[in-house]
This record gives C-alpha cells, structure tokens and sequence, in this order.
C-alpha cells in the first residue's frame, strides 16, 4: 500500500516553491517589482511625452499632412513604431527580471544576448493577441449594439490585458 502524504505534496506544488524562494530572497522580490513599475512609469512618460509631439487637433493634422492617405500613413506608422519601443523595453525589463530569478535558482550571470529573440517573440505574441483582439471585437460589434458594446469590452478587456501581459513573461 503506498502511503499518500499531502502536506508533503502541497510543499511540493510551485506556489510553494516560489513562496518560499521569496522568502528567502526578499530584496530579489523587491527588484522585481521595482523594474515592473519602471516599465509602467517608462512607458507612460513615453506616451505622454510622443503624444505631446503630435498635434491634439484633427483639423492640424489634416492640414499639415494635406491628403487622408498621408495621415493616414503617418497614423499607422506613429503607432506601429511607439509600439515596438514599448515592447522593446517591455522585452528588455522582462529579461531582467526573468534573469533575477534564474539566478535565485543557480548561479548565472546576467544574459542580455538573447534580447534579439526575446523581442521576437514578445512581438509574435503580441500580434497573435492583437489579431484575437480585433476578430473578438468584431464579432462583439457585429452582435451587439454600440451602447451595450462599451461595456462588454471594459468588462472583457481585464481579463484579456491580464493574460496580455502575463504572457509575455514567456521565457
């Protein structure tokens, strides 16, 4: 008969584990976080500070790009590149932070050599989430009237962005 033990189990879950590693390691726990909120902070000022650059006004921007096609280029590429930057910091931080706890686990010094292909794939994984995005939101719209839809999408947005975010910290 084997004797099934289930306190012994339950340590043995990665929760536990993880729990424990922060014990032990607080100030690790603490730079996490840390680096997390300079991501947030960095990517705020950031959007703050490009979103200052372009004019607020539509009317300026029709006038200064003279045709819809322009702005319109204009537009897309703005976003696209903003976008990029911020998943490359995103990407840069989160190697960071992915490194930190690598190396409570064994000694390893810091890798920033894989950013190439860790910028990759956060990239991939954001465009697979942003085409889940828009086809979810299609299909809301095309359901749903416009008044409902706003809420629907505030209330189905949490969910999305949390597996957004916590999807990049794929390794």
């Amino acid at each position: 008969m084997v004797k099934f033990n289930i306190k012994k189990r339950i340590l043995e879950l990665s929760f536990f584990k993880v729990f424990n590693i922060i014990r032990r390691n607080p100030n690790a726990y603490f730079y996490t976080i840390a680096l997390d909120l300079l991501f947030f902070a960095l990517a705020i000022f950031m959007g703050k500070y490009l979103g200052s650059l372009v004019a607020g006004d539509p009317e300026q921007l029709i006038n200064f790009f003279k045709t819809p096609t322009k702005l319109l280029i204009f537009l897309v590429t703005y976003s696209a590149a903003y976008y990029l930057f911020i998943l490359f910091i995103y990407s840069a931080i989160k190697l960071l932070i992915l490194n930190l706890i690598k190396s409570l686990c064994k000694e390893e010094k810091l890798r920033l050599k894989m950013i190439g292909r860790f910028y990759a794939l956060n990239i991939s994984i954001f465009a697979i989430f942003l085409f889940v995005g828009v086809v979810l939101y299609s299909l809301l719209y095309a359901i749903f009237d416009e008044e409902f839809l706003k809420y629907i999408i505030l209330i189905l947005s949490i969910p999305f962005l949390f597996f957004l975010y916590s999807n990049f910290f794929v390794y």
